[in-house]
C-alpha cells in the first residue's frame, strides 16, 4: 500500500512539474528586452544568465541570434523526466563570446595604438557555492576578425611594448591599457577589434541539462587559472550541436556523472579542446580539430582531447580528432573500462589515440592515419612560458614524398 501511494506521489509531481513547464525567451536584438522581464516572446530577456535564473524543471529557453557577451552560469536542475533544454531559436545563431569590443583608441607611436580596458564586469551568478568573478583585464586574446574557425584572424601575444611588431598586441594589467599593431598598420579604429576580458563562457553546476545549437568563443581563461571556457559540472548534462572555439586553454571539459557531448565542433582552443573526469560520459559525433594553438607541451597537456585522471566507463565513438598539436585522444591515468569506437583520427602531431596509465579499455574499429611525432620547437609549460624543446627534428624522405617527414615514425595507436 505505501509503494502505490509512493507511485502515486511520484507520477502527481512529474505531471505537475510538466503543467508548471514553459518557454522562455532570450533575444537581445529586442528593444523591449530587459532580465526584469518575464521572458516571454513579447517581453524577451536580454541575457542568458537571467533566463537561467527564473528556470524550473521542464523549462525550455529558446535563445535567439547575437553576441551574448556574458558568463552564463548554470545552477538550477531539471529533473531525469523533465530536464531544463537552452537551445537556439530555429535558424538563428547565438555565440557566447568571453570578448568585448574595445574603444577609446589613440595613437601612441607608429602604427601602435592603445585603448583603456572596460572596469571588470561585476560576477555573474556563482561558481558553484562560491561567488567568482570571471572578468580580467588580464587579456590573453586579441581578434581583429571574427570567426568560429580558421577564418578568424587572431594577434600574437608578445611580453612588452618593445616587443611588438604587425600583428601583435600587448595588454598592461597594472595600468588597464591594450596596446594593438594591426595587420597592414590598420587602424583598430577602423577595423574593430574584440579583446577577450571574461575567462568563461558557460558553466553548468546543475543535473539534467541539455544545451543545443549555441556558439561559444573568445576566453582569457588563463588570466584566472588554467581551465576550461565551458565547464559541465553535474549529471546527465548534453552539449549537442554546438561549436566550442578560440578558448585560450581548454575548451570544454565534463566531470560528474553521465554527460554528453554530441555532434559538436571543438576547435582552435589553446590547449586542448576536450577535458575530463568522472563516470559514464559520452563524446560521439564531435569533430575536435585544430587544437592547441597556444602551442603547450603536448608532453605535458595539449591535443584534441585529454582526459584526466578517471575518466571512466565511458563511450567515445564516431569523431573525427584531426589536425592537432598532440594526441588526437589522450586518456590519461586511471581513465579505465572505456569504449573507444569508429573514431577516424589523423594529422595530429601525435599519436592519433594514445592510452596512458590506465586498464581495461576496449580500443576497436579506428581509423588512424598521417599522425607524426611533434617537432622540436618552443613549447608553452604549465605556467604558459615558451620553453625550447628538442623532441625530434624533420627529415628529407625519399624524392617521391616530395615533403618533409618527422623523425621517429608517428604512431596511430599508441598503448
Amino acid at each position: 500500500m505505501l509503494r502505490l501511494f509512493l507511485a502515486q506521489v511520484i507520477v502527481f509531481a512529474a505531471a505537475l512539474s510538466s503543467a508548471r513547464a514553459a518557454n522562455l525567451v532570450v533575444d537581445q536584438k529586442n528593444p523591449a528586452a530587459s532580465d526584469d522581464n518575464s521572458g516571454s516572446a513579447q517581453a524577451p530577456f536580454r541575457t542568458i544568465s537571467a533566463a537561467a535564473a527564473k528556470t524550473r524543471a521542464g523549462d525550455k529557453v529558446i535563445i535567439h541570434g547575437g553576441d551574448y557577451r556574458e558568463v552564463a552560469i548554470i545552477t538550477i536542475s531539471g529533473t531525469e523526466t523533465a530536464p531544463i533544454i537552452f537551445e537556439a531559436a530555429s535558424g538563428e545563431i547565438p555565440v557566447i563570446k568571453g570578448s568585448d569590443r574595445i574603444a577609446g583608441w589613440t595613437l601612441e607611436n607608429g602604427a601602435i595604438w592603445k585603448a583603456k580596458l572596460p572596469d571588470p564586469a561585476p560576477p555573474r551568478g556563482s561558481s558553484g557555492p562560491v561567488s567568482f568573478n570571471w572578468s580580467t583585464k588580464d587579456v590573453r586574446q586579441v581578434f581583429t576578425r571574427d570567426g568560429a574557425l580558421l577564418d578568424a584572424q587572431r594577434l600574437e601575444r608578445v611580453a612588452n611594448q618593445a616587443a611588438m611588431k604587425e600583428g601583435t598586441f600587448f595588454c598592461d594589467p597594472k595600468h588597464s591599457l591594450l596596446y594593438v599593431w594591426l595587420p597592414d598598420s590598420a587602424s583598430p579604429v577602423e577595423h574593430p577589434v574584440e579583446a577577450s576580458v571574461r575567462g568563461a563562457w558557460l558553466n553548468i553546476h546543475a543535473d539534467h541539462v541539455v544545451v543545443r545549437g549555441l556558439q561559444m568563443r573568445h576566453a582569457s581563461t588563463t588570466a584566472i587559472a588554467n581551465w576550461p571556457a565551458c565547464n559541465l559540472k553535474g549529471d546527465d548534462i548534453t552539449l549537442e550541436n554546438c561549436t566550442i572555439s578560440w578558448g585560450d586553454f581548454v575548451g570544454v571539459s565534463m566531470s560528474g556523472t553521465g554527460n554528453s557531448l554530441r555532434n559538436c565542433l571543438i576547435a582552435c582552443n589553446g590547449d586542448c579542446g576536450i577535458g575530463g573526469t568522472g563516470e559514464k560520459h559520452t563524446i560521439e559525433g564531435c569533430r575536435v580539430v585544430y587544437n592547441n594553438i597556444g602551442r603547450y607541451d603536448p608532453g605535458w597537456h595539449a591535443g584534441g582531447a585529454k582526459l584526466i585522471p578517471r575518466f571512466n566507463h565511458g563511450t567515445i565513438r564516431h569523431n573525427e580528432f584531426a589536425h592537432n598539436l598532440g594526441p588526437g585522444l589522450w586518456l590519461d591515468s586511471a581513465c579505465n573500462d572505456n569504449v573507444v569506437d569508429g573514431n577516424l583520427c589523423h594529422d595530429n602531431e601525435g599519436p592519433g589515440i594514445m592510452v596512458e596509465i590506465s586498464r581495461n579499455n576496449l580500443v576497436m574499429n579506428n581509423i588512424c592515419y598521417a599522425n607524426r611525432n611533434s617537432l622540436s620547437g618552443p613549447y608553452r609549460d604549465s605556467k604558459g612560458v615558451l620553453v625550447e624543446k628538442e623532441v625530434s627534428k624533420d627529415r628529407v624522405g625519399p624524392l617521391r614524398l616530395l615533403k618533409l617527414y618527422h623523425a621517429g615514425d608517428g604512431r596511430g595507436i599508441y598503448v
